[in-house]
């Protein structure tokens, strides 16, 4: 057998088992923070590697959208929303050139990006998205912590209302740019939960500019026996 045959094959088995393989279509939920910028950088360069459609939609509820429309008339994004959109395109672009310098150009490259404002109750919009259209979302809001600890009220109404996958994107002040400085710290411990991370961040890591990923295996201290051992 031929190795490009063999790599072939090995490939097929491995998507058909991979966590990843189950998603079709990327939510991106922003308003227009760090952690926003940081999600259209992940999700244009992981909706180009895994060839998934990518929605845009800016949760914040903007005056300035809504009070000319007639009624009937869906809400049009702003000029923010607008631009989280070519940021996802950008990146998605950047990627898809490193694959075509790799293996030469293949069909279904394009990424197709929309960007929607938000025409409703976040939680209804959210709810129906992930039953109808989208399997994975996301969440490049702030902030994405509560005041007395675990998840903002608005992040935990978003992962509530969104029954599919939820990936929370926090930036932390800590934006690096280029993606040349991106560093990936991957904490593991061998179990399934584990394994699907690692999907994830070998995924991100595929950028050409990105010069390691780190995983770190976490034992359960209580069979880690002695200090010393």
């Amino acid at each position: 057998m031929r190795e490009e045959e063999k790599e072939r094959l090995e490939l097929e088995s491995f998507e058909d088992t991979s966590f990843l393989s189950q998603f079709e279509r990327i939510l991106l939920a922003i308003e227009h923070s760090a952690n926003s910028d940081l999600g259209a950088r992940i999700a244009g360069h992981f909706a180009a590697i895994r060839k998934m459609p990518v929605t845009v939609l800016d949760i914040v509820d903007d005056n300035r959208v809504n009070t000319s429309l007639r009624p009937g008339t869906a809400p049009q994004p702003d000029g923010g929303a607008r631009k989280i959109g070519e940021q996802v395109k950008a990146a998605s672009d950047e990627a898809v050139e490193a694959q075509t310098k790799e293996r030469g150009p293949t069909i279904g490259d394009e990424v197709h990006i929309a960007v929607r404002a938000n025409y409703g109750e976040l939680r209804d919009i959210l709810s129906e998205t992930s039953e109808k259209t989208h399997d994975m979302m996301f969440a490049g809001v702030e902030p994405t912590s509560g005041e007395s600890g675990g998840y903002s009220d608005q992040l935990t109404t978003m992962i509530d209302a969104f029954s599919a996958t939820t990936a929370i994107i926090s930036a932390r002040g800590h934006l690096p740019e280029p993606d040349s400085h991106i560093l990936i710290l991957l904490p593991v411990r061998g179990t399934e939960r584990s394994i699907k991370a690692a999907e994830f961040a070998f995924v991100i890591a595929k950028k050409p500019e990105v010069p390691a990923i780190s995983a770190v295996y976490f034992r359960d201290t209580a069979q880690a026996g002695s200090s010393r051992r």
